[in-house]
């Protein structure tokens, strides 16, 4: 037996370890609530993602998965839309109304994101 073998074995499975390897996940909680806002200085009623406006930003690299949990804390109906992302495997999910769902008070829903474009922006309505 060739005394590099267990060395080339070694390398060998690191490699296919490493090949196989699953794409990060980034997990969010994202609460959506009323409160004050002020465009142009003028105080008004809006919609806050874990008391901010806007909401918070996503740092993700193409093929990073993203998983968003958005608990709706408003007495009306929310939708999240996901302007500019490519949805590869789950196009249902991007927020069209009639493709998905709004979310309905005192509930959540869990979006499943794989990240495709490095330079998206998200709007929520």
């Amino acid at each position: 037996m060739p005394k590099y073998l267990p060395v080339c074995i070694a390398v060998s499975a690191l490699l296919i370890a490493i090949a196989t390897a699953e794409d990060p996940y980034k997990f969010f909680d994202w609460s959506v609530t009323y409160g004050d806002i002020y465009p142009l200085g003028v105080r008004q009623q809006g919609i806050l993602i874990n008391g901010q406006f806007p909401g918070p930003d996503i740092h993700a690299v193409t093929n990073d998965n993203l998983i968003v949990n958005v608990i709706n804390s408003l007495d009306e109906p929310f939708l999240l839309s996901w302007n500019g992302i490519l949805q590869r495997r789950n196009s249902f999910e991007d927020g069209v109304y009639g493709t998905t769902c709004l979310i309905p008070p005192g509930k959540n829903f869990t979006y499943i994101i794989e990240e495709t474009l490095s330079e998206s922006w998200t709007d929520y309505r």
